[in-house]
């Protein structure tokens, strides 16, 4: 796997990093095998000089390939919208 970081910005408190993955999957940790490509923001909060939390995200689209799952080609709807129903529309 090759992990380039091509931006970070930090605070005292959280470190934001938006990271670019790319490499071949041998099947492990549940990705297909083959290559990937992807890019993902991640955060970091830290406390004491240690991280404390962490959060990634990612597109869509990258997060199913890495799953193995391929994205619909369309959407599927199963009930018709209604409309909300608020203050103004009653």
């Amino acid at each position: 796997m090759n992990l380039e970081v091509i931006k970070e910005l930090a605070d005292d408190e959280y470190v934001f990093s938006l990271i670019h993955f790319s490499g071949t999957s041998d099947g492990a940790m549940g990705m297909p095998k083959g290559p990937y490509d992807m890019q993902a923001i991640e955060v970091m909060r830290c406390k004491d000089g240690k991280a404390v939390e962490h959060w990634e995200f990612m597109q869509i689209s990258d997060m199913m390939k890495m799953m193995g799952t391929p994205p619909a080609t369309k959407p599927v709807m199963n009930e018709e919208k209604q409309p909300v129903k608020d203050s103004i529309n009653k």
